[in-house]
């Protein structure tokens, strides 16, 4: 008896379902997973907020390392002035969405953190600035638009120097620069 294998048409047909049963699994998981990354950013980024107002009670503005100074430099800033780092953990200042940036280690010699624009996904306001000020304090750096970018997809998720965390989804024509870069620096 002779055997009959697939036809090409059967083998298509088999490959068109399976492309569509993974296209949906991956949609069910991936969801979720976002989601709860939006969340872990959001949760980042509010107790960052608590910290710099924390700072400018005592300091009367939120922190400052100069007008030369880049995006890290003011966080730099930020974690020494917080017990360096005990009351605020330098792991907080990276986005789950980004997968190139590490958390801070510890120098063993000076027992400090080492925070560099390796180990921050946030970016900063770009001049002094308060809780009365208007504006935004912090933001994640980059998004994800048609596969490019690293953070969040479609959405950019904003800390205003007045409280509270928002999430910004992007409109038609909308980047980071149009949304944060009269506010924030990056660089």
């Amino acid at each position: 008896m002779k055997r009959r294998g697939f036809t090409l048409i059967e083998l298509l047909i088999v490959i068109v379902i399976l492309g569509i049963l993974i296209t949906i699994v991956l949609r069910v998981y991936t969801g979720p997973v976002t989601k709860a990354k939006i969340l872990k950013c959001k949760a980042n980024l509010k107790d960052l907020y608590i910290a710099c107002y924390d700072y400018s009670t005592q300091e009367r503005s939120f922190p400052w390392a100069g007008d030369d100074a880049e995006y890290w430099e003011h966080w730099a800033l930020l974690v020494k002035w917080c017990d360096n780092g005990r009351k605020i953990s330098p792991e907080k200042f990276v986005c789950p969405e980004f997968l190139n940036k590490r958390v801070a280690k510890k120098d063993e010699e000076t027992g400090e953190w080492e925070l560099g624009p390796e180990n921050v996904s946030y970016a900063y306001a770009n001049q002094i600035c308060s809780p009365e000020s208007t504006g935004y304090l912090a933001a994640d750096m980059d998004v994800r638009i048609g596969g490019r970018g690293q953070g969040h997809s479609g959405v950019i998720v904003i800390v205003p120097c007045r409280g509270g965390v928002r999430v910004h989804k992007l409109k038609e024509g909308e980047d980071w620069e149009s949304v944060c870069g009269r506010w924030l620096t990056r660089e």
